[in-house]
């Protein structure tokens, strides 16, 4: 990792990586600017004073590389631009006539919908729109249904205000209520209309091959929770394994293994288009997730090496799937689901290759190696976790331990009986008994992990800024810092006070 022609380099010049945390810090600031709620005049000399604090920051520390400073403030100022494009219309809170298109509806209730291409007093939103219907009686609506209704506002977007921007990150800007409704027009979706037909059939195939372990299945595959008891859930969250339930690099890593073992390796043009296309369809199923996409992205970057015979770089691979999350849906950047994936991958790219020594055993090489990638991604994720639900996980690193190999197992044999289903649904049913076992039995050890003392500690809620430090504190004294530990940990000193600082005030 280190450049032996040119000692004094800080770090590769990777130009996506530059982009995407230039193009991250531009929408970051322009929210932080809004927040202000200051006059035109000292809102314009905020955002000018942000931009200037910024530049000399990057340029003192990419001071002579030109290229690394150009990138990183326009694409600064690219992610100013394309927040304002992104603001949100103001609505207050109130009564109004509203309007839209049935694009989704909530796996735990069938009378809250999400409505697309909506309007409010016959003005258009650029943003989507959370309705809950409270006449239960009615039959509930279904997607590509057009409806209107006379409703309340009982949401609005407000400053800097976390749930705001959460629920901005879903691409809904409004929530509201209403008492009944009317349906003007069917079947205006197809498309999704379909998309939603082929999610509720292969939910029926895992409740017809899986049994008690169902809801997990569909978790794992399909990334709908809604059908697993409360107190599996629970000893998910109290032992750091709740990502598993969440559809993330984890599980496509695991469905594209599968693929890749079974396209043979000297056709890298082959598997690159059937995985791709297998993975766009897997994202239009699951509906965009931002770490299904991360992860899909990465994926497609990765193979799409091997056809180019080119060096993979997982650092820019991230960074690519960032912009174009980003670009598409910038307030993403506060969504816990984007935070947690990208900051977990980013802290397994930065410290699992940085070598163990190997021991005469495979099987505990192998355990190594799972508690150096499970250890980085929690030091990577903890304060963004205590920042959005209040508490940390004390047996993360032997609970992710013993159930990624298992768990890993269980998805990809799940994932072959769900196919085997399609033309052989008696023999799916007996090859599905393996992994419904194998699924209850780590559920039965995570929920005992999960019943240990002090499982989960209460904490202080942190400041956003921590858990941006802490990825670039692990950053700066990683091996990409192309320079020997004890230069990156004088270089990293200004970044721990400004680290152990962020951690005070939010303690204060």
């Amino acid at each position: 990792m280190f450049d032996t022609k040119n000692p004094n380099r800080i770090v590769n010049f990777r130009p996506l990586l530059f982009i995407a945390v230039g193009f991250a810090s531009g929408i970051f600031a322009f929210e932080v600017y809004r927040s202000l709620a200051l006059p035109n005049v000292a809102f314009f000399a905020a955002l000018v004073l942000i931009v200037g604090v910024v530049f000399l920051i990057f340029y003192s520390f990419f001071k002579g590389k030109s290229k690394a400073r150009t990138l990183f403030i326009l694409a600064f100022l690219m992610g100013l631009l394309r927040m304002g494009f992104a603001l949100p219309q103001s609505v207050t809170s109130g009564d109004y006539q509203l309007s839209g298109t049935v694009s989704s509806i909530s796996e735990s209730s069938a009378y809250t919908v999400i409505l697309t291409d909506a309007s409010i007093n016959d003005v258009s939103l650029k943003y989507k729109v959370k309705l809950n219907i409270r006449d239960r009686e009615s039959d509930p609506p279904s997607v590509g249904d057009r409806i209107e209704t006379r409703c309340f506002v009982k949401k609005e977007f407000v400053g800097y205000d976390i749930s705001s921007l959460s629920m901005l990150s879903t691409g809904v800007g409004l929530s509201t209520w209403c008492k009944e409704y009317e349906v003007t027009e069917r079947n205006r979706l197809p498309l999704t209309q379909w998309i939603a037909s082929v999610r509720s059939a292969l939910k029926n195939r895992i409740g017809e091959l899986f049994k008690d372990n169902a809801p997990m299945v569909t978790a794992f595959l399909l990334g709908d929770r809604s059908g697993i008891d409360y107190g599996e859930l629970e000893s998910f969250r109290n032992t750091g394994t709740a990502h598993l339930l969440s559809l993330s690099g984890f599980h496509v890593g695991v469905i594209t293994a599968g693929l890749m073992f079974l396209l043979p390796k000297r056709y890298p043009k082959l598997r690159f288009f059937a995985i791709s296309l297998f993975l766009l369809l897997f994202c239009m199923l699951t509906g965009f997730a931002p770490s299904l996409v991360r992860a899909s992205i990465m994926c497609v970057c990765l193979l799409l090496a091997d056809v180019t015979e080119q060096r993979r770089d997982s650092l820019s691979s991230i960074s690519l799937a960032a912009i174009v999350i980003l670009a598409f849906s910038p307030y993403s950047l506060w969504s816990a689901g984007f935070r947690l994936s990208f900051a977990a991958t980013i802290g397994i790219i930065l410290f699992a290759d940085c070598g163990i020594a190997k021991t005469g055993s495979p099987v505990l090489n192998r355990v190594l190696e799972n508690s150096i990638v499970t250890f980085s991604a929690a030091a990577a994720t903890v304060l963004i976790s205590a920042r959005y639900f209040g508490y940390v996980d004390t047996y993360t690193l032997p609970a992710n331990v013993i159930a990624v190999p298992f768990y890993s197992l269980a998805i990809s044999m799940s994932f072959g009986a769900l196919l085997l289903g399609i033309p052989l649904p008696f023999v799916a049913k007996y090859f599905a008994w393996v992994p419904d076992k194998l699924i209850g039995g780590v559920n039965f050890v995570l929920s005992g992990i999960a019943s240990l003392p002090y499982a989960r500690l209460e904490v202080r809620t942190p400041l956003d800024i921590c858990g941006f430090l802490m990825l670039l504190l692990m950053f700066m004294i990683s091996p990409y810092v192309l320079r020997p530990i004890k230069h990156r940990l004088i270089i990293s000193i200004p970044v721990i006070i400004m680290f152990l600082a962020s951690i005070v005030m939010s303690a204060i």
